[in-house]
């Protein structure tokens, strides 16, 4: 994918700097001192490392997180029944008719797959279904759409709405106009299950009235990533 407000674009146009021998030793020594090792990018499952990756951090005692953007549902199903998975996060990036146009991908039935498996996990895993939202973007529309869909896949919330973080010192793949406040979110009320804002300066509150689960924690506070800042992120 190429999503505009990807704000690892060094890690999505760049073939990274790190496999999985070179950060070994870092985490042998941090074991007891950090709790999780999160797979992020650019996107984790392009590679097919991601498996015995996350299986030797498996090994060494370390829980597990997946973000990803659900473009590749065989390697997704592989560490699902391996059990190398303590925590999925899955960006729904956009509705099908918006889905090219935000993501630059044509494989909304690929990611589709991916939902279904998600949805299937979340009785098992730690599991956030997330979509990045700015006005530019996506219409309020779209958001009730996506509702839609994820209530008919069988979702049962939260869902996780993050508000894009960009500007002169937060640079993204592609500019974007400065964010505003998105118009009309308190109408998501409708949608049948509860609905998180994440915002710009981490805090989050519930648009939905009667919250049926806990508030999740900041980004991957469970699962701090061990690589040195300017490697960290998401896509």
């Amino acid at each position: 994918m190429r999503c505009d407000y990807c704000h690892n674009p060094g890690i999505v146009t760049d073939a990274g700097r790190f496999d999985f021998d070179s950060i070994e030793p870092f985490l042998l020594r941090r074991r007891g001192q950090l709790d999780g090792l999160v797979l992020s990018g650019g996107e984790a499952t392009r590679w097919p490392e991601v498996v015995p990756i996350a299986d030797r951090a498996k090994a060494l005692g370390y829980a597990v997180k997946l973000d990803t953007n659900g473009l590749h549902p065989q390697r997704l199903r592989r560490l699902l029944a391996a059990g190398s998975l303590d925590a999925i996060a899955l960006d729904v990036k956009a509705p099908e008719k918006q889905f090219r146009a935000v993501t630059g991908s044509r494989a909304w039935g690929v990611f589709c797959e991916s939902l279904a498996l998600v949805v299937g996990s979340a009785g098992r895993l730690t599991c956030e279904v997330r979509t990045t939202i700015h006005p530019a973007l996506l219409s309020l529309s779209d958001l009730l759409v996506l509702g839609d869909l994820l209530a008919k896949a069988g979702w049962a919330g939260p869902w996780v709405l993050q508000e894009v973080r960009c500007g002169p010192d937060q640079p993204t793949l592609r500019p974007l106009p400065p964010y505003a406040a998105f118009p009309g979110l308190e109408q998501l009320a409708a949608v049948p299950f509860p609905i998180l804002l994440r915002q710009r300066d981490g805090s989050t509150r519930f648009l939905t009235p009667t919250p049926l689960s806990p508030p999740l924690p900041p980004e991957n506070e469970a699962y701090r990533n061990p690589l040195p800042p300017d490697n960290a992120g998401r896509a």
